[in-house]
């Protein structure tokens, strides 16, 4: 049905007919049509329109009919209107060929991608394709373009006849970047292009930029604008624009080109007028506006990178105009009036050339870096106009007649000159100037104080007007007659009991002195005139001064003492600004603290220490320099530490070379220095204690010394360093770097041994370069943004970093391969394959190793190897001929009177060794104990050169420290994997007891198990406190790198061999112990020897010996398997058993019988002996008590003289009770007692079962293995037969 609608005004557009109708065309589609005519008043045409103003059974893909019908009548669709506006269901449009209007027809069309035949668009606008997820559309055929807001995937558009671009047309097509041809563009709308990535545009026709148009689009770097004459507000707000030239532009709109970071250049030939924040945040770099008469506020602010401006006829500058900017100089010779603001923060502004200024407005230059001005024309200055222009030290002013509050406050000026013209100084307006002249007998009006320490010259006739003048008479002290004497120099002598000065000093004129310099010899008494009767004191030379020792209390509880200038001395002076210290000065402690209005001092030349002795931190710290709020200039010729709190809460320094000898920065030291910018660690520095820079929010750059070893907690805390390079640091203590959130890149040196938590919490670190081979420990939160940072490791670590708990939170592991200078191992490590560049040094720590695999060689300069000779650890180095070094040292630390068995891996040059205070070596000579049956160690031959690879040694010094001792190449070479063979020397006795001792060592740069050495007779160490005998098969001991050991000779062997094949890390020589036990308890007990080992102790001190029931054996003294007794030197308690004629075992094996124990105490005291293990139960008599005790049932206590009693004990096997032995023998079951409980063999279903001694069953088992227990005596029944095992 026909639907007919009245005529309507449209602008300058009739309607003049129409009616709607309904059409399904052959897809059964049906659309909602209306036809009209439309008559335009403005170019007095008719045009017949067609339009589609909805759709319905539709599908994903539409097809536009070209025509629709009314019947018979055929009408050609020309334009869509909402047609298929917030359709979810369109994805595809195809449009009719002819041409067509577009009027919100595909609005929120969320997925719709394509149209087809869009190139016979005309117009498209109103939201003609809003939220749409199309990705291109020709428009080559519109003129007038819009509607295509927030289509987010919409990367190009083709124009090529467009006039019009519609306001918001483009708003928020992120990814929009090309429009097309733009030649024939006339006119662009408001907010066209808002936040679109367009990268450059050309509108050759265009003569107005409107409101927004291209703000947020931060890609667009060039526009092409040769007739524009004006710059809408906010137009190109937020760009990317780098450069651009304005030929025809005469007036640019506010924030027209604010926060475009980028942009470094303009051209602006015609530009009259320039708004509010115009180019606010800009990166340009110089402008001329050759045209321009005013310059509008906040115009040029934060234009960091601003450092020339040309403005011939430019009359005023708004408030702010030049803020921030990086200008350095400027000349303004039209310009009367300055506003507020106008330069404030032009830190690099020196000069300004301002010849018709007459007024200055609030803070016009607060903070700048003027050094001089001249101001002829000047007549008002208002408030803080110079305020802290700390390098201003020169200024005209002929014609001022009114000065602002804190106009010169902070200024770098040390005396100021006012004219005639004078006639009001507001408050504090010359705080920090010394001098102040008026040349005016009329006396100006005056708010308040000029300034706290401002001393004022006035006409010497109108002195007593000024004095009694209102306001002026309350700073009556600090006014002076031009001409009057302020400066005095005075030699003098430290009194007693009085003030030395007082003798060159007339007591009633101290009040006139300003500046004094004085030598000679001062105390307590001439500190208390300083304090407290010189009130203009500002300016103390010291230098030539010394300070002696005086009992008088200058300040409550402190008095003076020789070469120190020591806590409170001038505490808390408001009025001092310059300070010289004595040249003898040794120490300074808290003498300046609170000296807020100091500006400069120079230091003694000798100067040992600075700081806070007394334990003071960053809240009661009184360093010698704290809260010193003005200190600029500090003149630091030498310094041994810089202690705690020194310079705390410093806020002016902004920079301060510290001297070469400091070797350590206490805590708190440059706590809150917030102007501190850049500072230079010397070499020596080796420590940066707790908050040493905590709050340093400027601090940027710090070089650190290769001599630096730890940097504290909370050190550099709230600063804002960007990078950090740290050779050689090993420690980094918590919250070290915490929260410099500059700081984007981390390289942690390859000899940083801990880093603690939160150590770079709160920095946006993106890359961190980890070159510890190994990984070093950390925290779970040492860093604070793992999923963001990118972790690089060395290619030979990937995998430990990766596998490692905490390192692993880096969501990216890379691998680096950078030459190397220096790596350190604290743990284990197999360089397998891949090789280090470079040829770096490499420091084996006491718990680290080196294990290199495979055939190419490894460079490296310096290999050290360190130990601890006390705990017998040491770094281990086994490699196969692979690793080419150019020197090697062991270090290896000792302490103090303290006998050491050494033995090395190589020759070594007694020449190449170096030893704390004074030591001694000693060699053992075997046949000297062969002969005399005792003794043997002797002094190393004086003709002796070398120490030789294998031989033992002992090394007793009386200074704890580190003994060094370097290898040649020629004696370790290649360092191949060498089977090293040692010779046994024969030394014939007639006693077997005591001959053929040899004192040899490991020659291997590892551990080594005893069991490996393919030998079986026992061999003697020395544990520290006392000798100690084992025997391989018998005992799982492993032999150090370094050590040396006794050993005797048996009859059927002449060698030790210390196999390649068998060097062990540390590590591996745990596993070795472990297989080698395992193998022991496979075996089981072995019926025909039964082990009983004996331990006897004082305490702290300890000995064992052991005896060996075997049946072969006989009772006298075998090499093969006896141990002799080596007496200690120390107070450690001896035990031992003895045979025949007093022959003294450490370890006996012997037929079954009773056996006698000797004892040796050192002293008198109680003892303890003790069965850890026993395989037959035994009995002990101690003949002295008359006592016997049962070993199995627990400990024995005594007491004992101190002497040698070789008959008070005897052992005796307790033949009352079943053994061990018996059990084994009768059942089959193997019963072995170990230090974690029962190992049972040979099972084969029988019950075994096991009680406490109060009859309780802890363990049963008729199966193979470990029952675990606890320490203790046991009941073990097997088959009715029942034994004492004893478990320790």
């Amino acid at each position: 049905m026909k639907r007919f609608f009245t005529l309507t005004l449209m602008l300058f557009c009739f309607i003049l007919h129409g009616f709607a109708f309904d059409y399904t065309d052959e897809n059964g589609v049906t659309w909602t049509c209306r036809t009209y005519s439309e008559y335009n008043e403005e170019t007095g045409t008719v045009k017949d329109y067609t339009e589609l103003t909805g759709a319905s059974n539709y599908g994903a893909e539409v097809i536009v009919p070209e025509k629709v019908y009314d019947g018979e009548t055929a009408y050609t669709v020309n334009y869509l209107y909402d047609t298929f506006k917030n359709s979810e269901t369109i994805t595809k449009v195809t449009l009719p060929n002819n041409p067509i209007e577009i009027n919100g027809a595909f609005s929120k069309c969320h997925n719709l991608v394509e149209v087809v035949n869009s190139q016979y668009i005309t117009k498209c606008c109103m939201g003609a394709f809003e939220y749409t997820s199309l990705t291109s559309i020709d428009l080559s055929n519109c003129k007038y373009v819009g509607g295509f807001d927030s289509s987010k995937n919409l990367k190009t558009v083709i124009l090529k006849v467009c006039k019009t671009i519609e306001e918001s047309a483009f708003v928020n097509c992120t990814n929009l970047i090309s429009v097309g041809e733009t030649a024939s563009v006339i006119s662009i709308g408001e907010s066209a292009f808002i936040g679109t990535g367009l990268k450059e545009i050309t509108l050759p026709a265009i003569e107005r930029i409107e409101n927004y148009v291209f703000r947020n689009c931060s890609n667009l770097t060039k526009v092409d604008l040769p007739k524009v004459t004006t710059i809408g507000y906010s137009a190109f707000e937020y760009t990317g624009l780098e450069e651009i030239t304005l030929p025809a532009t005469k007036e640019i709109g506010y924030s027209a080109f604010k926060n475009c970071s980028n942009l470094t250049k303009v051209d602006l030939p015609k530009v009259t007028t320039i708004g509010l924040s115009a180019f606010e945040g800009t990166g340009l770099e110089e402008i001329t506006l050759s045209a321009i008469e005013r310059i509008e506020n906040k115009a040029f602010k934060n234009c960091s990178n601003l450092t020339k401006v040309d403005l011939p006829k430019v009359t005023t500058i708004g408030e702010s105009a030049f803020e921030c900017t990086g200008l350095k100089d400027i000349t303004l010779p039209a310009t009367k009036e300055i506003g507020e603001s106008a330069f404030e923060n032009c830190s690099n502004l020196t000069k300004v050339d301002l010849p018709k200024v007459t007024t200055i407005g609030v803070s016009a230059f607060e903070g700048t870096g003027l050094e001089e001005i001249t101001l002829p024309a000047t007549k008002e200055i208002t408030h803080y106009a110079f305020r802290n222009c700390s390098n201003l030290t020169k200024i005209d002013l002929p014609k001022v007649t009114t000065i602002g509050y804190s106009a010169f406050e902070g200024t770098g000026l040390e005396e100021i000159t006012l004219p005639a013209t004078i006639t009001f100084i507001g408050n504090n307006a010359f705080n920090g100037i010394d001098y102040v002249t008026i040349n005016t007998t009329k006396v100006p009006g005056l708010s308040d104080s000029l300034g706290e320490n401002t001393v004022v010259l006035v006409p010497e006739e109108a002195l007593n007007a000024y004095k009694t003048a209102d306001v002026w008479k309350d700073i009556a002290g600090q006014i002076f007659a031009i001409g009057a004497k302020l400066d005095y120099e005075v030699k003098t002598t430290a009194q007693e009991n009085a003030p030395g000065l007082l003798q060159q000093l007339d007591k009633n004129n101290l009040n006139n002195i300003v500046s004094l310099k004085v030598s000679g010899t001062i105390n307590g008494y001439d500190i208390m005139l300083f304090r407290n009767k010189m009130d203009n004191l500002h300016h103390l030379d010291l230098s030539d001064a010394d300070i002696v020792a005086n009992p008088y209390e200058y300040y409550q509880g402190r008095c003076t003492q020789d070469s120190i200038l020591g806590y409170n001395a001038f505490s808390e002076l408001a009025k001092l600004i310059t300070v010289k210290c004595p040249k003898s000065v040794k120490q300074i402690y808290g003498a300046f603290t609170g000296c807020y209005n100091l500006k400069s001092v120079v230091l003694p030349e000798q100067l040992e220490y600075l700081g806070d002795k007394e334990g003071g931190d960053w809240i009661s710290g009184k360093g010698s320099f704290t809260r010193c709020n003005h200190l600029t200039n500090i003149l630091f010729y030498d310094c041994k530490e810089i202690g705690n709190c020194t310079f705390q809460q410093c806020c002016a320094i902004q920079q301060i070379n510290i001297p070469e000898g400091v070797t350590r920065i206490g805590e708190s030291a440059f706590y809150q220095c917030k102007s501190l910018k850049s500072i230079i660690i010397p070499n020596g520095v080796e420590t940066i204690e707790t908050d040493a820079f905590h709050g340093c929010g400027n601090l940027r750059k710090i070089s650190f010394p290769p001599s630096l070893k730890e940097i504290k907690g909370y050190a550099f805390q709230d600063c804002s360093l960007d990078s950090i390079s740290l050779p050689g640091l090993t420690y980094i203590g918590y919250q070290a770097f915490a929260d410099n959130s500059n700081l984007k890149e981390l390289r942690v040196p390859s000899t940083l041994e801990k880093i603690e938590e939160r150590a770079f919490s709160g920095c946006n670190l993106e890359k961190v370069y980890a070159y510890t081979v190994l990984p070093i420990s950390i925290n779970q939160n040492t860093f604070s943004n793992f999923s963001n940072t990118a972790l690089y490791v060395p290619t030979q670590s990937v995998d430990n970093y990766y596998l490692n708990t905490q390192w692993s939170q880096f969501k990216e592991i890379h691998e680096f391969n950078e030459p190397y200078k220096y790596f350190y191992l604290d743990k284990e490590f197999t360089l397998e394959d891949k090789r280090f560049d470079g040829t770096p040094d490499i420091d084996i720590k006491e718990d680290g190793g080196l294990k290199v695999d495979g055939k190419d060689n490894q460079e490296a300069g310096d290999v050290t190897i360190k130990g601890d000779g006390d705990k017998g650890n040491s770094g281990t180095l086994i490699t196969d001929g692979n690793l080419n070094a150019k020197k090697m040292r062991f270090d290896i630390s000792v302490s103090d009177n303290k006998w050491y068995f050494f033995s090395f891996p190589f020759d070594i040059k007694l020449s190449d060794t170096k030893a704390p205070g004074e030591y001694k070596w000693k060699m053992y000579d075997g046949s000297i104990r062969a002969d005399q049956g005792s003794g043997g160690w002797v002094n190393l031959p004086d003709n002796e050169e070398w120490f030789k690879q294998g031989k033992g040694y002992i090394f007793q010094t009386n200074k704890a420290g580190t003994l060094t001792l370097k290898v040649t190449k020629e004696k370790f070479g290649q360092l191949d994997a060498n089977n090293i063979m040692k010779e046994l020397d024969v030394f014939p006795s007639g006693n077997n007891f005591d001959a053929s001792w040899n004192f040899i060592g490991n020659p291997q740069t590892s551990y080594y198990n005893v069991n490996d050495l393919g030998y079986e007779a026992p061999i003697t160490v020395w544990n520290g406190n006392s000798y100690e005998a084992v025997r391989p098969g018998d005992d799982d001991y492993t032999l150090h790198p370094f050590q040396a050991f006794f050993v005797q000779k048996p009859t059927a062997s002449s060698t030790i061999e210390f196999k390649a094949e068998d060097r062990l890390t540390k590590t591996g020589s745990e596993i070795r112990a472990q297989e080698t036990k395992a193998r022991r308890l496979a075996r089981g007990f072995v019926p025909s020897r039964m082990i009983i080992n004996l331990n006897v102790s004082d305490g702290s001190l300890s000995d064992k010996t052991r005896v060996v029931f075997n049946d072969k054996k006989s009772r006298n003294y075998e090499m093969d398997c006896d141990a002799a007794k080596f007496m200690t030197l120390t107070n450690a308690p001896q035990l031992y058993s003895v045979e025949g004629k007093g022959t003294k075992f450490a370890i006996n094996e012997r037929p079954m019988g009773s056996v006698q124990l000797g004892f040796t105490a050192k002293k008198s005291g109680t003892f303890t002996i003790s069965a850890v293990r026993m395989d037959q139960p035994m009995l002990l008599k101690d003949n002295v008590a008359g006592i016997t005790i049962d070993l199995t049932n627990g400990d024995y206590e005594f007491t004992s003289e101190a002497g040698t009693f070789n008959k008070r004990f005897l052992l005796t096997p307790n033949s009352s009770v079943t053994s061990i032995a018996d059990v084994v023998k009768k059942t089959g079951v193997n019963i072995l007692p170990t230090e974690e409980g029962i190992q049972i063999n040979g099972c084969n279903g029988k019950n075994v079962d096991v009680y406490n001694l109060n009859g309780a069953q802890v363990a049963s088992s008729n199966s193979d293995g470990m029952l675990r227990l606890s320490a203790g005596v046991y009941i073990v029944k097997v088959n009715g037969m029942s034994t004492k095992v004893m478990v320790k």
